[in-house]
This record gives C-alpha cells, structure tokens and sequence, in this order.
C-alpha cells in the first residue's frame, strides 16, 4: 500500500504541475494561450484525464478532457467535424471512447454531476446504464446474476443501499462469500441499526469493533439499555475512528465531503442524546435539530442517513413507548417525504400502525399522492374522514387537502368540493379562538382558487360569441316588442302565438344572461373575499397578484371597491410593494370622488405604501410626477401636459411633504430625481477625451450627504418592521461621467455610499425603460419560483438581475453590470482583432466579409449561412480556457454558464423575448454568467419585426461551444428541463402576475426606441403607427401565446417538457432559421 500511495502521489503532482504551468505566461505565446497547455511538450490531454481519474482529481479530468476535445478539433480534424453537433458525438479514435468514457462517468459521480454522466451517456451509446450507475435495480440483478463479478455486486449493493432496501441488503450481504461479507461488514451494521436488529451485534467490547456504524449500532443498543457509560465509550470511538478517517481519506469530491460530515453530523446528534437526561429533553433537541437541517443542508438527500438514525433513535429510547413520541415520528416522516426518501416514510408508517392515529393516516395518504398514486391517496383520506372529531384543526386540514387533491384530479364537482369542503374546513376554522395561521391561509386560499375557477368559466362564457349573440337576440327582440305594444289585440292567432312564442324566449334569455352575470359577481366576490383573507392572515404572492388583477380588472364594481375600502387596510402594506409599478399605472387625481370609490382606494394604498416604504415608492411616484420632464429637457417649446397620474402624484407628494417624518427625504427625493433626469439629458461635448466634467450648477452633483436615502440601484429588500435606516445612503455622486456609446448616448457614472462603497451606474435618457424594470420584476418572480422548487433549488438556477428605476417617462438610471463584457466584445473584440475569433482563427473569414456573404440576394440564404459557416469556427470554449485556468474555477464557470443559458433561454422563450444580439448579452468575467439587457422587444414582439426572428432564443454555435464537448446535451438539456417544468407546473401564478403587467396602461405595446428598431428602419414607422393605439388587444393576444407555451401546445398538439425542450432547441440551432434572421444578429457567431 505504501508503494501505491507513492504512486498516486507521483500522479497528483504531475495534474497539480499542468494545472500550475497553464497558468504561467509562455514566452512568445502569440496572439491566444494556446500553448501553455504545452509547457512540457506534446501532451496528451486524455491520457492526463486518466491519471487525475487515478488520483481523484476529478474537476482536473474535466478541464483535461475540455483541453482534448479542443485540441482534436482545432489541430487534427477540424475539417471533419461538424459544428453544429458535440465534439464528444464526433470523436475521430474510436480507441478513445473507452478512457473517456469510464474517466468523465467517473468525476460525474465523485463531483455529484449527474448531468454529466448523462450527456455522456446520450452522445455515447455504448455507454451502457450499467457503466453510469444510472442502472434499474432489475437491469442490475440481471448483470450480477450473469457475472457475478465484484463490480456488478458493489453495484447491486449500492442501488438497495440508495433504494433504502436496507432488508434486503442485509440479507445479500449475509449470502456472499466470507471476504466479500468482511469487505461490507460495515454497511450490514448499518443495515442492523436501521432495521432495529439488535440481536446481530455480537460484540460487548468496544475495543474490539471497528467502522463508525459498528459503533452506531453499539451507541444505540447502549441507548436502548440505558446505558450513559457504555454510550459515550462508543461515541468516543466513533470520534477516533472519525478523526482517523478524516486524515487518511483524500477529499477530492462533493460526494466524499458530503459523506463525511454526514458521519459527523450523526455522531454529534448522538452525543447530544447522550447528554439528555429525560424524554422531554430528547423532545426539545429533536426539534431543534429539525429546525437547523435546512440552514445546514443544501441537499435534502444529505439528510436521508440522520434521519435514518433520528428514528433508531426514537426506537431505542428505554423509558417510552412509541405513542409518546408519535408528534416527532410524523414530523421525521414529513422531513422524510418532503426530500423524496419515501421508504423511510414507510418503515415510520408501519412503526405506528398499530396507534390508529388520524393524523398518520393522512400523512400516508399524502405519501402515496407524492408518488403519483392519486385515486389511492383519495380514498385512503375517504376512508378515515366520517371517524375525524369534526370540530378539529386537523379536521379541517385534512377537508382542505382532500378537497384539493379532488378538484385536481375532478373526482368530485367543483360546486360540491367548495360547499362540502373547503366551506366547512372555514367555518370550523373560523370556530376556533386561536389556530395555526397555514392552516387558516391554506383554507382560504383553497376557497378563493376555486371561486375564482368559477369566475373565470362564467367570465369566459359572457366574452364567447354565444352569451354576445344571446345578448343581441335580446336586443333585437325587445325592439320588436316595443314597436308591437299589444299584439294580443292581433286578430290573427297564428302571428299572437308566434309573439307569445318569442316572448317567452326573450324571457328565458334574459333570466339565463342575468343569471351569468350574477354567477360571475357572486364567484368573483367569494374570491376577492377569501383572497384578502389569506393576506390578513399570512403572506401568499399568488394571492396578492391575483386579488390585484381581479380589482383592477373590476374596478367598476361596487361590490368589489366596497369590500376592498374595508379590508384592504388590514392587509400589511409591504405585501403591495410588488405590485406597485403597476397599481401606480393606474392612479387618477381622488378629489370630488367617494371615499369607497376605486380612484380613493387605489390612491389611499398607494400613500400609505409611500409611507411605510418610502424608498420602494417614492421613485415610482416621482417618475409619474416627472413623466412631462422630457419634453421640457427636450425643449420642444411648448408647455408639457399633466395627464391625470401626473396630478395625482403632484397631489400625494404635496401631502406627503406636509409630514413631518416624511417632509426631508420628499425634498431629497425630489432633488434627486430631478437631478438625475438633467444628467439624462446634458448634451456631450462634440470631442472629448475620458471623463466629461458635469456643470457645477446641476442639481445631481448637489446632491451630497443624503444619509437617508439609500442608493438608488442598491436591492433594497422590503422590510415588514418598515424600519429602513440601516440602509446605506447616498454621500456623493461623482462630478464627471464617462459615454459608453449608443444611440442616446447613455452616461456611466459613480455614486459613492455612506458605506464607503463606489457604485457605477449607468444614466440614459429619451430611452423608455419602464418595459426594462417590468421584465426585471418578471425576472424575479422567476427567481422566486426557481427558489421554491427543491430540483431547480439545488441546482442554483437563477436569472440573473439587475436594478432599473425609471425617473420619468423616457429617462431613468439603472445598476451597473459590473464586470460583464458584451458578448460580441469577447467573440469578436472591440477592434476585431482582440475577440477569441481572430485570436485562434485569424484564416477565418472576417466580420465584415461573413456580413457580406450574408446578404447577397442573388443565392438562398440557407447557401450564405452554410458558406460562411464552414469558414467560420466556433470559438467560445477557448475563454473559458483561457479566463478560468485552474480545474476547479473553470468547472464552476463552466456549469454556471450553461445554467444561466439554459435558465435565460426558457424564460426568455416563455416571455418572447427577442433581440439578442451581441451586445444585448453581456458574461460575466468573474463568473462565467451571461446578463440579458435592452429588454424592450418581448412578448414575441421580435416575430413581427420587419425581418422576424425565427428562433425562440440565442443558440448559436458559439454559445453551444461554450458548453464544452457535450454540448447542449447533459447539463444545458437537462436544466432547459428543470427551469421549463418550474415554469409550467407555475402557470397560473406566472398568468396571474403577466395579466397584472400586460394590462399595465403605460406598458408600450408599440415596440420601444431599441437598437433592433434603429437597426430595421425604413418599415419601422408604419410598423409603429399600425400597433398604435392597439394595446388592450395586444396584451390579450399576448396572454393567450403565453398561456400556450405555459401548456406546451404546438400544432395543436400538446408536447411534454422534454419533447417541448428538444423542439425548442431543434428551432433555435435549425441553419434555415438562423440563415433568415436580421443580419445584425449575427447568427454566424
């Protein structure tokens, strides 16, 4: 073993030299690094992957395998590979495919990458299920019985291990031959405690024990006799076999660090029971520990083994029965359900059987409907529900889960579910004097969602062309009945009969609209009702976008606008503040209108919002009071009109200022604002060199110690205590800006904080960028959703943010991307001369010459495409190579950037967005993350463009060179996936919250002054004209679309997520779509 450790460290020394020597400057390197991956001569890189694979360098084996597949590609066969396909699916050497293979399902599995081993396993077919790991149970018995070698039994061993089938692990293990059974002898222990064999355990002395789960299993035995002495003998042990482990082990791997303080984790939960002196002790460290899991563990799996000893621990406790713990037994069962690990949710159930406990019951029903076994978890909550004490919480927790499970799955009629149901779960909830908030939020919400279904079929029925046509035959028929005041003097009986005839249909016609329109009110008050109920008692996001878009839909109503003067006091002010781009949109001047009128209320919530949350507010009320400032800045010569928001937000900051607590930071928000829209609009000098000197005399660089109020760009996070003078404020704003070019020439500036800190800022003016913040609001309600969701959690899927406040209504500032580059910047280069491009490629063709072959007229543009594709490469992944040089960073960059792509692509799909070109995409350096900017072509905005944009979103072959040899298979697929069933299992909120903006009055649907526009002109104008005026229509239009991704619909046919993804990036990398895009897209690069 000695001479083996010398070896793998010989190994590990060499991957650290490479590693090391690539980061060194090479003398002569020429126009790219290329060459310092050759330091030490001609080295080939997958024989390198194959020795960091040995010494467990597993992030090196990726960096290596990266640096092979680059290299066969850009030396040895560049012209027969393909770059419209992975370079792991074109692999020259089919003697190659073996190392590869074993080497990256190898580091997929130590880094915890499983997304990894799977696109291996899709670009190369002969990588059996087998080999991953990603193998069935049955797919494994079958190899184990046929072979019966030692890998296809560790295998099988694994997979019962990783199933929970700890029973029938124990029992294989003890069939296999002596010296497999010693090789394992600590996972049987494992097995042993689990299951509650104490019998098993042979050995008294603890000197004599070896493996940590061997001295679990003695820990718990010795809990089961009560034994305090013999307890902490084995958890010293357990410390000294720890330690040992802890210094031997090589950590190379998320999986092995993962292990290892799992083992910690264990033992110190043990010690913590070895320090209890009762039950109740034991009670009060339990749930303590169960609070702490999730600020510990990113990973809910992580938690599977401490919760398969909590339980032993339970079992063995001397002194109680297992009723006297039933509350934590059902707790540790939730924990166990909530993280998928259902066979221990089992062995808890079949623990409690014989208690006959309601409460179990349900948990086993709600087990059952987690696995998909719908009917059956139904009729398991059915069959307990009449022998429930009926005026419980429980009862009605329980009427709430089952009645949702059935209008789910429509097992029952909706009107019944809400009267037998949801209905009685309130009363009895409302019953009770004190009661668990979720409880009373998850009851109202269940009646206010199915109210609201209600509402929207009868809604949907009164805009259909049969209610319309129904309300015309009225119409018509009541005129002939008025120009025929009395037919029953009509001496002709067949035209008396004919005339009682239609009467009588008038009358039935008429009964069936007002019923309609009654059934529509009645639905729709029930769910703005429960709606504010839920938002009296707790914080629910769908329920304040969807109250707010039933009000503002409403407004008309006096019903409504009654119920919401009365309740919408009581709901805290800091659960509007998402909302408040929106509800300000909509703010008229209140004077001379009733206190319970829609201008008061809307008006009255927006002020206390301003109030309590002054610097979320503030800005927003002052752009409206603004919005005339840019034809004043403009000096068009006439004087600006005030439409009736701007009177009304004139109003509320002259009231405003009236207070005392409120009257400095009005004044300061108003020279802020001010001074900021002066700076949109200062004309540059016609040369200049670096800064440009700001005049003295503006308002902006007056401002100057503003110690409360905070910088505008920084995320300041809602507060419900409203106490926000913790916040860093506003010291100073730099004298000078920098113009970082554009059409309206935008000004990088600075503004220093109380904290200390410089914050670069980008100002622009006669730009709308209202549409901009809409998206980045959107943006994060994507980002919460992604949060809320365990699979897309884990994997960190965001869309990335930044901050926009609009300061009136063409101007604004927003929050510097700091260290991004533009894509094109890194692709091409400023000079394009300094772009990854040129650098590798200098024979490539130019810019300007692949722009030229691509609008000759003469040739189909699929030929153009095709041209200039073969002469010119990708080249993406050798930032990548270059930028982040060591294993480990260039792994994180790497992955990041496929994420944030695969996250960026969905939601940009979902929500049309268009116009991503070069510079509308920026990476982070730091990172590897891209930014979306210039937000302003969405909703499919870009497929009515003069040229349409064909493809759903930016999956050029440079983009898909950065995802390295797998290309968009493995992680970019796989995460397309996650983000696309997040969104589409969120519609209805996603729906809810886009009705909300969509219908937002100053939301431009004429597509905004962006560089597609200024790029596509000639067209653009009667573009512009014909969209004008258009906006309701359009937003309904635009809801329907989005509704129909959000379902998956295509051709009339409805595609799951992994069909839907893959014809996604189907169209987007299709030749003949990109050969027909605007030609300053670039669809080349």
């Amino acid at each position: 073993s000695g001479v083996q450790c010398g070896i793998q460290a010989r190994k590990r020394l060499l991957v650290k030299l490479v590693t090391y020597l690539r980061s060194a400057e090479m003398p002569d390197n020429g126009l790219n690094r290329w060459r310092n991956n050759y330091w030490i001569g001609e080295l080939d890189y997958l024989q390198m992957a194959d020795i960091a694979g040995d010494c467990e360098e597993h992030m090196a084996v990726v960096l290596f395998v990266d640096i092979w597949c680059a290299q066969q590609d850009y030396y040895y066969y560049h012209s027969k590979i393909s770059h419209f396909k992975p370079l792991l699916a074109q692999i020259q050497q089919p003697e190659c495919v073996p190392v590869l293979k074993q080497t990256l399902i190898k580091a997929g599995q130590k880094i915890e990458d499983s997304d990894m081993q799977k696109g291996v396993m899709s670009l190369l077919p002969s990588a059996s299920a087998f080999e991953s790991g990603e193998a069935s149970l049955s797919l494994l018995d079958v190899v184990a019985s046929r072979s019966g070698g030692p890998a296809a039994k560790q295998k099988l061993v694994a997979s019962m291990y990783e199933n929970g089938m700890y029973h029938l692990l124990s029992q294989y293990i003890q069939s296999l031959e002596s010296e497999d059974r010693t090789k394992l002898s600590d996972m049987q222990a494992e097995c042993h405690w689990i299951l509650g064999n104490w019998d098993n355990f042979v050995s008294s002395d603890v000197e004599d024990v070896q493996g940590l789960n061997r001295c679990i299993l003695g820990g718990l035995q010795a809990v089961k006799q009560n034994d305090k002495i013999q307890l902490n003998s084995w958890i010293k042990l357990a410390d000294q076999s720890l330690e040992t482990e802890a210094k031997n082990e090589v950590i190379n791997s998320k999986a092995d660090c993962s292990k290892l303080l799992t083992k910690f984790k264990q033992i110190n939960e043990l010690r913590i029971i070895a320090n209890c002196s009762n039950e109740d002790e034991i009670i009060t460290v339990f749930n303590k520990n169960l609070t702490m899991d999730s600020a510990l563990y990113k990973k809910s799996t992580d938690l599977n083994q401490v919760f398969n000893l909590r339980k032993s621990i339970l079992d063995c406790s001397s002194k109680a029965s297992i009723s006297d713990y039933q509350d934590q037994y059902l707790e540790l069962c939730k924990k166990g359900r909530e993280s998928g690990y259902y066979p221990f949710c089992y062995r808890i159930i079949d623990n409690l059987q014989h208690q006959n406990l309601p409460a179990l019951k349900l948990e086993t029903a709600k087990v059952q409907w987690e696995q998909g076994e719908c009917n059956q978890a139904i009729q398991s909550v059915l069959n307990f529900k009449d022998n429930c004490p009926k005026d419980t919480e429980f009862y009605a927790e329980m009427l709430v889960t089952l009645g949702n499970w059935m209008n789910s799955q429509r097992t029952e009629g909706s009107s019944s579910i809400l009267t037998d149901y949801f209905d009685t779960a309130v009363d009895v909830l409302e019953s009770k004097e004190t009661v668990d908030k979720s409880s009373s939020i998850s009851a109202y919400l269940s009646v206010a969602r199915l109210a609201d279904q209600h509402f929207k079929k009868a809604d949907e029925y009164i805009e259909s062309s049969e209610y319309k046509e129904r309300s015309e035959n009225v119409q018509t028929r009541e005129r002939e009945m008025n120009n025929w005041k009395d037919f029953s003097k009509e001496k002709d009986r067949a035209i008396r009969n004919a005339a009682t005839i239609k009467i009588r249909f008038l009358r039935l016609d008429k009964e069936e609209i007002r019923r309609c329109q009654s059934e529509r009110e009645h639905y729709l008050q029930m769910a703005v009702e429960n709606y504010l109920k839920v938002l009296q008692h707790g914080d629910n996001s769908l329920a304040v976008f969807r109250l707010i878009s039933l009000w503002l839909d409403n407004d008309s109503i006096d019903s409504v606008n009654k119920m919401m003067y009365e309740q919408i006091v009581h709901i805290p002010s800091y659960r509007m503040v998402p909302l408040l781009y929106q509800l300000a949109a909509r703010m008229s001047d209140p004077k001379g209108k009733a206190a319970d009128s829609f201008p008061v209320i809307l008006y009255n919530l927006i002020k206390r919002c301003a109030q309590d949350h002054p610097h979320h507010a503030l800005p927003i009320v002052f752009a409206l009071k603004n919005a005339a400032m840019d034809d004043v800045m403009e000096k068009k010569g006439k004087k600006p009109s005030v439409d009736d928001r701007g009177r009304a937000a004139h109003k509320m900051v002259e009231e405003l200022a009236r207070m005392d607590d409120l009257s400095q930071i009005i004044q300061r928000y108003d020279l802020l604002t001010q001074g900021i829209i002066e700076v949109a609009y200062e004309p540059p000098p016609k040369s200049h060199n670096g800064a440009i000197a700001l005049s003295s005399n503006l308002k902006y660089v007056k401002v100057k110690n503003f110690t409360d109020i905070p910088v505008i760009t920084d995320n300041i996070p809602v507060r419900p205590d409203c106490n926000y003078k913790v916040l860093p404020g506003i010291l100073k704003f730099e004298n000078s800006y920098k113009l970082v070019g554009g059409i309206n020439a935008p000004k990088k500036t600075e503004c220093t904080g109380t904290d200390g800190v410089r914050r670069t800022q980008l100002v622009k003016g006669q730009d709308d960028l209202r549409q901009d913040a809409v998206m980045q609001q959107v943006f994060a309600l994507t980002n919460q959703l992604f949060m809320e969701n365990k699979d897309t959690k884990e994997q960190k899927l965001t869309m990335r943010t930044y901050k926009i406040v609009p300061m009136s209504q063409r101007s604004g500032i927003m929050e510097w991307c700091s260290n991004t580059a533009p894509l094109g910047s890194i692709l091409i280069g400023e000079n394009r001369r300094n772009g990854v491009h040129y650098r590798y490629y200098p024979q490539d063709l130019p810019q300007n010459t692949c722009h030229n072959i691509y609008t000759q007229k003469n040739r189909k543009p699929e030929q153009n495409f095709q041209d200039i594709s073969k002469q010119f490469s990708p080249a993406f992944k050798f930032f990548f190579l270059e930028k982040f040089l060591g294993p480990v960073e260039h792994y994180e960059a790497k992955v990041r950037y496929t994420k944030s792509t695969a996250v960026a692509s969905m939601v940009g799909y979902i929500l049309g967005l268009g116009d991503r070109h070069l510079s509308n995409i920026l990476v982070d350096v730091k990172t590897g993350e891209l930014v979306h900017i210039d937000l302003g072509i969405a909703f499919d905005k870009g497929k009515i463009l003069p040229t349409p944009e064909l493809v759903p979103f930016r999956l050029t072959r440079d983009i898909v060179d950065g995802f390295g040899p797998l290309g968009t298979e493995g992680c970019f697929r796989l995460n397309c996936e996650r983000s696309m069933r997040v969104l589409r299992d969120n519609k209805e909120k996603l729906l809810t919250v886009l009705e909300v903006m969509l219908h937002d009055p100053l939301y431009d649907w004429v597509i905004g002054p962006s560089k597609a526009a200024a790029k596509q002109a000639g067209e653009w104008e009667n573009l512009r004209q014909h969209e004008a005026g258009q906006g309701n229509r359009m937003a309904l239009r635009a809801l329907m679309v989005l509704k129909d991704k959000l379902d998956g619909r295509k051709d009339g046919s409805t595609l799951s997520v992994e069909g839907q993804v893959g014809d996604l990036i189907q169209e987007a990398t299709n030749p003949s779509n990109l050969a027909r895009i605007f030609v300053g897209w670039a669809s080349w690069c």
